[in-house]
């Protein structure tokens, strides 16, 4: 028989250990480091999508401005429900709760 490759032709994905660590830490000082950093990334990630839609919104010179209006409106909304969902399943709701309401 020839070369045999193996099942395994995708490369799992690396962790950092040290990330690990911290998630399943006991630690509440670990715990709320992760959910912070976690928590920014998130928001980030969020505010980046809402800014380069917003761009690319503003350049359409053949979309209205209440289409535009409503479009943005609609987008904020899903993005607070999205935020929502996430902090129904952290400990730290009343923190989401906060920042869900000042976006």
């Amino acid at each position: 028989m020839g070369n045999r490759t193996s099942r395994n032709t995708v490369p799992k994905e690396q962790h950092d250990s040290y990330d690990t660590a911290i998630r399943s830490s006991n630690k509440n000082s670990d715990r709320q480091y992760f959910n912070t950093y976690h928590t920014d990334t998130h928001y980030n990630i969020i505010d980046n999508v809402l800014n380069h839609h917003l761009i690319i919104m503003n350049s359409n010179v053949n979309i209205q401005q209440s289409a535009m209006n409503i479009h943005q409106d609609s987008l904020k909304l899903a993005m607070k429900n999205h935020i929502n969902a996430v902090a129904l399943n952290t400990s730290n709701y009343q923190q989401y709760h906060k920042m869900i309401y000042t976006l």
